[in-house]
């Protein structure tokens, strides 16, 4: 499921077997952190507090390692959108301050947990939780990243096949990748999961979820280009083939890029130059 860098370039990885999974450079074999129930979705590092939040999907929490404490602080929560808890968590940020970024499938929005919160606020989506595809709406959204510096937040809008960004504080979402419909097209996604914003230059990496690939939109462009897997979406399970890709991770440096190919099981590095 999704991945991402902590400290000493060590690699963490959600995993479908209900882990999450710690992998040392150039090791093959895992130290399992700690087990969930569930599906695991994308787990993120709070650089303040070296703790690691993962939200549960079919759960509606969020667990946080190694405290044991969730998201919400009572470890209660329901499947039906509330300010109270949270619904089919998918994305995770955590700002400078300790607030928390969360994203919500079927609640097609993302709140705001202020730290020891018992309950949240909307920052982006519609707050009566329906879908929809205008730019005050999202449609099962996934991963996040956010720019705190600019104070953007993006969002992957998975259902609508396209990322938007948002200022923090408005409700209007702009699109920056994707949004002409489902389509294996240069200017189209198919239920994108996660992205990357390159600190480098400001492109985005998407993982292209039903299109098997890994698309990369430079800044302002109308189109991505192919860096991984198969340009037409055709799924594979070769080297330079993905099928289903739905986390991405890529170094300080951005020399290399970590796909979690979820349908072949593994995880995959490319090179980026």
């Amino acid at each position: 499921m999704g991945v991402i860098f902590g400290f000493n370039n060590t690699l963490y990885i959600t995993d479908n077997a209900n882990r999450l999974l710690a992998f040392q450079p150039n090791n093959l074999i895992a130290r399992v952190i700690t087990s969930y129930p569930n599906w695991p979705t994308f787990p993120f590092i709070d650089n303040r507090t070296s703790k690691i939040f993962v939200p549960i999907f079919l759960s509606n929490l969020i667990y946080i390692w190694p405290t044991n404490e969730t998201i919400p602080p009572n470890g209660i929560s329901y499947s039906n959108c509330s300010m109270n808890w949270v619904y089919s968590p998918t994305g995770i940020v955590i700002d400078s301050v300790g607030n928390v970024y969360v994203s919500s499938f079927f609640c097609n929005w993302v709140m705001k947990w202020a730290p020891n919160a018992t309950n949240g606020t909307i920052v982006a989506g519609s707050a009566s939780g329906h879908a929809g595809s205008s730019s005050t709406s999202l449609y099962a959204p996934y991963g996040l990243v956010l720019d705190e510096a600019n104070s953007f937040l993006y969002v992957v809008d998975g259902y609508n096949h396209r990322v938007q960004r948002y200022v923090l504080g408005s409700p209007n979402g702009v699109t920056v990748a994707g949004g002409n419909g489902a389509g294996t097209a240069p200017n189209q996604l198919n239920r994108p999961t996660a992205i990357y914003v390159s600190k480098l230059d400001g492109s985005i990496y998407v993982c292209d979820y039903s299109n098997n690939r890994i698309q990369k939109w430079q800044q302002n462009a109308t189109n991505g280009t192919t860096i991984a897997g198969s340009s037409n979406g055709t799924a594979g399970s070769t080297p330079y083939l993905l099928y289903n890709p739905y986390g991405i991770a890529i170094d300080d440096q951005e020399n290399y890029m970590y796909v979690s190919d979820s349908s072949n099981s593994r995880v995959q590095r490319f090179s980026l130059h």
